[in-house]
């Protein structure tokens, strides 16, 4: 019997559509990405299950949505009890490894999930020298001084590196999962990346109207104080995202080179997905935020390429949920019962052309947990933005209370528990400045997508405890 294909997973983290060449962008930012593309599938309508680190990461472990587990926040990682489709490869025969921060699997759960879980050091510079050049909720540093070869993506693919020489021998297939952390803010990036995007060559984008958008927007812009940043350094701030992309696009393609080298290219199915992304300067903000559905911060690159997988663009709808299922179907394993997730084989295969009528996503905290908000000197920050971030959180609660939203291709429909209603026009408005919710012209597609709302979270209600025997 023939081994089965390898699996390797890559994950940066925080980094949206925008830079990807494959997906539109014109300056030369990611070339690995761009010829995996070309010899793989490409995913062009592909959106993240929740906008934050370990929700989204956990829905891709269970394929399953986050609430379903009631996962919402970062200390809320994947449990023994839930379904973890890594674990599943591993009782099939896998040997599961992942290398970089964890974010993903509580303490119990880690040994169950990976044979070897492989943390590394590395540098990063989180503030600039001079913290009054910038306002400090921009997240903008610019160039860092740590040294290429110290920094914490370099050591990453190091250690990836070599774990894939140390196991290209082994007789039992492998699943490697490396986790980035570039192009996650504050906006940093070493030499001899730094510098290579023309800042002259950077727009500024547009800036909706704020009358009619939900008040985190101003609250954000406010306690951020992003007001004060000039043309120019909101030009830095997205040249910066520009170049953390174009660093990990570099490792990752050190990884693909190792796997060639090792002579596993050929039985390897090679997979970039990505959590979430990131304003960097849309809608005159930085960072994210757990209520923010923008494209900029949902619609996310995901690429695969190996045996098993054509060279195609795919147009259906995809979610987070959906990654692990059409993994498992590439190499022959069959999910766990209950997951929520779709297999994308059909697709890939052209069998159907479109499996989810809408994609859901979701964030925020309950209001009992809202109101139990840390004060700002409350709890240690990595940097003085990420103060600002919890200040802002201070300063109105309400903000991040729960919040859904609902995405086909045409329109976009998004409930906040406290606030107004957001309805966006994806054709006309693709960069979604003009929030339709009290247009009176569209009254009825509102009302048409509410309920497409109320249905979506009907379905997507928990099945567990599963059990076989059950009868309806």
């Amino acid at each position: 019997m023939p081994r089965k294909p390898n699996i390797v997973l890559l994950v940066p983290d925080e980094m949206n559509i925008r830079p990807v060449g494959c997906y539109g962008q014109s300056l030369p930012v990611t070339p690995f990405m761009d010829r995996l593309a070309a010899r793989g599938a490409r995913f062009e309508n592909f959106f993240t299950s929740h906008p934050k680190c370990v929700p989204a990461r956990v829905a891709l472990l269970t394929a399953q949505h986050p609430h379903v587990g009631g996962h919402r926040t970062l200390e809320l990682e994947a449990r023994p009890d839930e379904p973890n489709l890594i674990r599943t490869l591993r009782e099939n025969g896998y040997h599961t490894a992942m290398v970089g921060r964890n974010h993903m699997v509580d303490g119990d759960t880690l040994p169950l999930t990976f044979d070897e879980y492989l943390d590394t050091g590395g540098k990063w510079s989180l503030e600039p020298e001079d913290l009054s050049a910038v306002p400090a909720g921009s997240y903008l540093v610019g160039r860092d001084p740590v040294p290429y070869e110290e920094h914490l993506e370099v050591e990453r693919t190091n250690t990836a590196v070599q774990w894939i020489q140390d196991h290209a021998e082994d007789e039992e297939p492998f699943f490697l999962q490396v986790n980035y952390l570039f192009p996650h803010c504050p906006y940093s990036v070493p030499d001899p990346f730094y510098g290579k995007i023309d800042r002259a060559a950077i727009q500024v984008p547009e800036r909706p109207n704020s009358a009619h958008l939900p008040r985190f927007h101003q609250v954000l812009r406010e306690t951020y104080e992003l007001d004060r940043m000039t043309d120019e350094q909101w030009r830095e701030l997205i040249a910066c995202y520009y170049e953390m992309t174009m660093m990990v696009d570099h490792e990752m393609g050190r990884v693909h080179a190792a796997l060639k080298d090792a002579g596993q290219l050929d039985n390897t199915i090679f997979v970039i997905w990505v959590d979430h992304g990131d304003f960097a300067g849309e809608f005159g903000l930085a960072e994210k935020w757990d209520t923010a559905f923008y494209d900029c911060i949902t619609h996310v690159p995901f690429i695969m390429a190996g045996p098993g997988i054509d060279p195609q663009t795919i147009p259906a709808l995809m979610q987070t949920i959906d990654v692990l299922p059409t993994v498992l179907d590439l190499v022959g394993v069959e999910s766990p019962k209950g997951i929520q997730g779709q297999s994308f084989v059909p697709v890939l295969s052209g069998a159907v052309s479109e499996i989810h009528e809408v994609v859901l996503c979701q964030g925020g905290q309950e209001r009992e947990l809202v109101e139990r908000t840390v004060p700002v000197e409350g709890r240690p920050r990595p940097c003085q933005a990420y103060l600002k971030k919890q200040e802002a959180l201070c300063r109105d609660p309400s903000i991040n209370l729960r919040a859904k939203m609902i995405r086909d291709h045409d329109y976009k429909y998004i409930f906040h528990t406290d606030d107004i209603e957001e309805f966006y026009d994806l054709k006309k408005d693709p960069k979604e400045l003009h929030n339709r919710s009290a247009d009176e012209a569209y009254a009825s597609l509102l009302q048409q997508y509410r309920l497409k709302m109320i249905a979506k979270l009907v379905d997507s209600e928990t099945v567990f405890p599963w059990q076989d025997g059950l009868e309806a």
